[in-house]
């Protein structure tokens, strides 16, 4: 007998379908009470061949017609062999995803929900994770609608696999089975730890269904189904005004964030026949539509200088202008000459013969993997302003305490810049002629932004461009990631890299007096290094005062010096850290987490620039959490 049917439907995508056939496959011959039950919508027919090239007993395969997602689920169902039914997507299966389930069957439950590395849903509900319907509308939500984390007993789910049949088409008719099984009493369970893998590679820019649309319009109207069912109202209602208050923050953010695509696609005709009986459409009115003023304009003027989340990095070998550019700035780490030969992804040395890998647009000069600091920071500031924009002018200046603000105004149109730690990257810099330098291989690997090429390097070792030929070099919160021992030697090498009259633009944590931080660190100091030191590898931690005179003894000058973070409004990444000292601090912060108040950093952010500009510079530089400085190579 067919203990689970593991169902899993696809319609042309057959990169993903490979990617889960294998995860799945490479597991089913040690289970033989299992069934991996394959619907195939698409409309061609390489999954087909593909699954007959790899045909067992345990394979059942059935070539569908595209109706859609909500017709294959219940014909998944229906078809299934198994006693249970596991709906799986686009996601990949752990070594022991299978035995898990298996033991979690052992305890014959009617539904399943759990829970996978990716979406990292956590309950809130004291005592066994066994619930009733009402609780599992309460915390699991909208999560409903992700197939992978849900198993259903077959005989249980069967019954009602009709109700709602008429909103089938819509991306969640299939929830309409569910809840209505809910409704029953039932063994219901929650699985905390993650039974599989759901960080696949989505474009989220480009999904086949209007976001705003099914977590709205439709969702709300299943919600409101059941209202009739006295054992889950509650949990509707409640989910129903906990989900529209997310989607209404999150249409808010994507404005905010001039982000064209998901929830920023979102029409305000629409917006406000969803929210118009809403207080908080009320309360956010003004800045709902200043938001969508600002970014209708944006648009209209900035057609060839818009944000293209769509801008992937291509695969780069060295052709002839890449050739021009690194011939003009690369120099051998080995024997620092500049003679070299270019193959299409090598450069080898014609004086010492050492080779070095150019892949990806990335020239490989260290091969030493840093455990830590590998895939570690990702960020992507993706805006680019436009020249004479007062708003974007406004923009710029506020990212960062003005650290983009300071780029822009040192940096001239065609000046060489090296950014130190680049991570994935900054758009802004693209528009210079910018190379990236950093010890993480899949950061840079990671990027979108036009950079003339990237570095795989570590700076204590040596910066392999060629001496006085660069502009500018900059970087944000990399400085504190420098060993104390090694910043005079990183300093020199610096130096060497720019151009006479050359300037420095860092930005970087320093150790600080502050007083809301002092009181912290005095009330538990091992917390204090634990936070803000050894959990992000600050060991270049020291005052602002003690790397002035590291910069000054090595021949550069001060032109700015701006102390930020002085006063008792932080950095949110400051409050995260503080939070966790103390547990009346910690659920402070969780609830402001989970009422999704994050959409309130950019006006915070705008807020701290402004104190920083004037009240902060009244206050103590040794009060400063972080630093601004803008050097200049001197002349000898």
């Amino acid at each position: 007998m067919t203990l689970l049917t593991i169902a899993h439907g696809t319609y042309n995508n057959f990169d993903r379908f490979e990617k889960t056939f294998n995860s799945i496959i490479k597991k089913l011959g040690d289970y033989p009470n299992i069934e991996f039950l394959i619907l195939d919508d698409s409309d061609n027919d390489v999954s087909e061949i593909f699954v007959k090239k790899n045909q067992s007993s345990q394979i059942k395969y059935i070539k569908g017609v595209k109706k859609s997602i909500d017709h294959a689920y219940i014909e998944l169902i229906k078809e299934a062999s198994g006693e249970y039914v596991w709906w799986f997507g686009d996601d990949l299966f752990f070594e022991n995803s299978i035995s898990k389930v298996l033991e979690i069957l052992k305890e014959e439950p009617d539904f399943v929900w759990m829970n996978s590395i990716g979406s990292e849903k956590t309950l809130n509900h004291k005592g066994s994770n066994q619930l009733n319907g009402s609780e599992v509308i309460e915390q699991i939500g909208d999560l409903l609608t992700f197939l992978s984390s849900i198993l259903w007993k077959k005989s249980f789910i069967y019954p009602h696999l009709d109700v709602g049949k008429v909103f089938f088409g819509n991306a969640i008719g299939f929830c309409y089975p569910q809840i209505e099984a809910l409704s029953k009493e039932g063994k219901f369970l929650y699985i905390e730890d993650p039974i599989f893998n759901s960080e696949t590679d989505r474009d989220f820019s480009n999904l086949w269904y209007d976001p705003f649309e099914v977590f709205t319009f439709h969702y709300f109207n299943l919600l409101e189904f059941f209202y009739s069912k006295k054992n889950l109202m509650k949990s509707l209602v409640n989910e129903k005004k906990k989900r529209g208050n997310q989607i209404f923050k999150g249409v808010l953010y994507y404005k905010f964030n001039l982000l064209n695509y998901g929830l920023g696609k979102t029409s305000f005709k629409r917006f406000f026949q969803i929210y118009f009986s809403w207080p908080i459409f009320w309360v956010f009115l003004p800045l709902t539509l200043i938001l969508y003023l600002r970014m209708k304009i944006y648009f209209l003027f900035k057609k060839n200088n818009s944000i293209n989340v769509n801008n992937k990095s291509k695969l780069v070998k060295i052709n002839n202008s890449k050739q021009s550019t690194i011939k003009n700035l690369f120099q051998c780490i080995i024997c620092n000459k500049t003679n070299y030969t270019f193959s299409p992804n090598v450069i080898k040395c014609l004086n010492c013969k050492s080779e070095y890998e150019v892949k990806n647009n990335i020239i490989k000069t260290d091969r030493f993997e840093d455990t830590f600091y590998e895939g570690k920071y990702q960020g992507h500031i993706k805006f680019i302003p436009k020249e004479k924009s007062i708003i974007d002018n406004c923009i710029l200046w506020t990212i960062n305490s003005g650290y983009l603000w300071h780029t822009k105004k040192h940096a001239q149109e065609n000046s060489n810049i090296l950014e130190l730690g680049c991570g994935s990257g900054v758009s802004y810099f693209g528009t210079f002629n910018t190379v990236g330098m950093d010890l993480s291989l899949k950061s840079m690997e990671n990027n979108k932004v036009n950079y003339k090429f990237f570095l795989k390097a570590n700076i204590y070792n040596k910066i392999p461009l060629k001496s006085e030929s660069m502009d500018l070099i900059v970087s944000s919160f990399f400085w504190e990631h420098i060993g104390l021992d090694k910043k005079d030697k990183c300093i020199k090498e610096i130096y060497r890299v720019l151009k006479p009259g050359g300037k420095v633009i860092f930005l970087f944590d320093v150790e600080t007096q502050n007083p809301l931080i002092n009181w912290f660190k005095k009330n538990n100091l091992e917390k204090y290094n634990k936070f803000f030191i050894n959990n992000d590898k600050h060991v270049g931690y020291e005052s602002i005062v003690d790397n002035n005179l590291k910069f000054t003894k090595q021949g550069f000058d001060i032109l700015t010096l701006l102390g930020c973070e002085k006063t008792i409004f932080q950095s949110w990444s400051t409050f995260y850290k503080l939070a966790k000292f103390y547990p009346i601090t910690e659920k402070i912060h969780y609830f402001f987490s989970i009422n999704s108040l994050r959409f309130l950093f950019y006006p915070y952010t705008f807020f701290l620039r402004i104190l920083d500009e004037t009240i902060g510079k009244i206050l103590p530089n040794s009060w400063a959490r972080t630093v601004l400085l803008v050097l200049k190579k001197k002349h000898y």
